[in-house]
């Protein structure tokens, strides 16, 4: 029996998220927690050690640089499922799933299923969003919920029960990342409204009603700590947010440069940053068309209605949507001083709109299209060139889990020459398909190397070996990590306070948050600590930790070794005859 389009269309949309259920599910708890995750596995596990919801902690010490939602969710999920790698990663993985169908309606709203369908696709087969699902992280959370806003917005010109929505979704970004939850989709949309020209429509985003939902939800909590902490507004608005705009934040881990961040933008977004300059240059064409036509965005109309009534208003005020969500974001961060390299995600919603929009025309037209097929053959020429000119060792056997690059380059140079040819030939789902398995193969070996690595970026080799052992009294110490908060790695695994033993020539350990030297100790107070008698072990680089103990008047017996780490139990040196 024949289903019809619309069953058709809700079988291919199980079968998508289906396939990345698994895909994004199977494997996320098969590595340790690294260190530069572990505060966001750390901070919910000791919301539920020390039964205090309102005031977040990590490595039990108060944490104001964020507001709680993330560690909420992380600490329900605990409380539900216990506390592992798995049920450390999982809720953010399930809601950057959930942003790939905020997409696809995002997109099947403003162009049409199709295009709503493919966004979503492109989503689930970017390499940041599968490379970022292995990270405790809150992104995915704020993706999700100031894209909620901007789509709450947006279908609330048409109609304004939608309302509610934008601003509970502006709620809950505020309780995830402060005022930018709130900030940055005002500043989408209103900048939309005005480049897509209808200003004159702002008035309709006001609502009485909605805007009591978002005081109800967002500011209970940060009155409540407000009252409860001194230092709360400094620390969380004046330092926490402006400080790290500005490259002022202390500590800054996040400092580093335009042209870097760009870069990595540019690569996370592999495969699809292959269209994204056609699909740029179509937009521009396609907006530079309607208006040389007279074709005016000022309707009066919401992008919906204009699309069901077959104007190119409605298709122009899209595009325009799509290329503000995806521009902001890109120069807002390019701008400011402290920015990450997850930072890109904000970005790429408005991006897989556009090149979902540009591979439904192809679809649409049925024809070859080389701009779709040149791209891929391209990658595939370079590929070729790799492996003919032996740059990587593509053929040592058996291949090392870690190299990433030289594992998929022969998978490159094949699938994208396939890929390509389909575009080709017209056959532009088939081409599709194969990017999807395409991209199921490089998540597959990125996993793998994920997986080798993660060992060597944790200190769970040294937790595990300190449990063994260690009597119930004993204390453990790090050398000085790139950031505070990845010694949380040792809270995760042993629940216990770890500490960090500042480098005495070199250190960076300098806080505006002075309660973070609670879990600092001078290098004399750990020798006097073992003068003591306290059994303390150490944990850090070995090529430095012996040199520091001889120094100290230590001596320090390896443990257990992981890459260039060891963790090594102290005592007085003997002093020779």
């Amino acid at each position: 029996m024949d289903r019809g389009p619309q069953g058709r269309s809700i079988a291919a949309w199980i079968a998508l998220f289906g396939t990345a259920s698994v895909v994004y599910l199977i494997a996320l708890g098969n590595a340790p927690i690294t260190d530069a995750e572990s505060k966001y596995a750390e901070a919910p596990r000791e919301m539920l050690v020390l039964g205090d919801w309102l005031t977040p902690h990590y490595d039990y010490v108060r944490y104001l640089s964020k507001p709680p939602l993330g560690f909420w969710i992380g600490a329900a999920v605990y409380g539900l499922f216990g506390v592992d790698e798995f049920t450390a990663r999982l809720p953010g993985t399930l809601a950057g799933l959930a942003v790939g169908g905020l997409i696809g309606a995002f997109g099947t709203y403003l162009f049409g299923r199709r295009t709503g369908f493919l966004a979503a696709f492109i989503w689930l087969t970017t390499a940041l969003v599968f490379i970022f699902s292995r990270d405790t992280g809150l992104e995915f959370y704020l993706v999700l919920f100031m894209g909620t806003a901007l789509y709450g917005f947006v279908r609330g010109l048409e109609e304004q029960r939608w309302l509610f929505v934008a601003y509970a979704g502006m709620a809950l970004g505020f309780l995830l990342k402060g005022p930018m939850g709130i900030l940055w989709p005002l500043a989408t949309v209103f900048l939309w409204l005005a480049l897509s020209g209808q200003w004159g429509r702002r008035h309709l985003l006001w609502d009485v009603r909605a805007f009591g939902v978002f005081a109800l939800l967002a500011l209970p909590w940060p009155l409540v700590m407000a009252f409860r902490h001194d230092d709360f507004l400094w620390y969380t608005v004046v330092h926490e947010q402006i400080y790290r705009v500005l490259g002022k934040r202390t500590p800054n881990e996040a400092l580093f440069p335009t042209s870097t961040f760009l870069i990595m933008t540019v690569g996370h977004f592999f495969p699809w940053i292959l269209h994204l300059p056609h699909a740029l240059a179509r937009a521009g064409q396609e907006l530079r068309t309607g208006r040389a036509a007279g074709q005016e965005l000022r309707t009066g109309r919401a992008p919906g209605q204009e699309l069901r009534t077959g104007r190119a208003a409605g298709r122009a005020a899209a595009l325009v949507l799509a290329l503000v969500w995806s521009a902001f974001p890109l120069v807002f961060f390019s701008l400011a001083r402290s920015k990450g390299d997850y930072y890109a995600l904000q970005i790429f919603p408005g991006w897989c709109l556009l090149v979902a929009w540009l591979w439904n025309e192809a679809i649409e037209s049925g024809r070859a299209s080389r701009w779709l097929a040149l791209p891929w053959l391209g990658t595939a020429a370079i590929a070729l060139a790799i492996l003919a000119a032996g740059l990587l060792d593509v053929w040592s056997l058996p291949p090392s889990p870690g190299d990433l690059a030289g594992r998929f380059v022969p998978v490159a140079a094949v699938g994208s020459a396939a890929i390509g040819a389909a575009a080709l030939a017209g056959r532009q789902r088939l081409a599709l398909a194969g990017v999807g398995a395409y991209m199921m193969v490089f998540f597959a070996l990125f996993q793998q190397m994920f997986e080798t690595r993660a060992h060597d970026e944790s200190m769970h080799f040294a937790a595990l070996a300190y449990r063994a052992e260690a009597p119930a009294d004993a204390r453990i110490v790090s050398d000085e990590r790139s950031e505070f908060a990845h010694v949380c790695s040792l809270n995760f695994y042993l629940n216990q306070p770890a500490w960090l033993v500042r480098d005495a020539e070199d250190s960076k350990l300098h806080f505006s948050f002075k309660e973070y030297e609670r879990r600092v100790i001078e290098e004399t107070e750990l020798a006097s600590w073992v003068r003591d008698g306290i059994v303390v072990y150490a944990v850090g680089e070995r090529d430095r930790w012996p040199a520091r103990f001889e120094r100290l008047g230590l001596h320090g017996t390896l443990r257990a070794e992981q890459g260039d780490r060891g963790l090594y139990r102290l005592a007085v040196a003997e002093v020779s005859g």
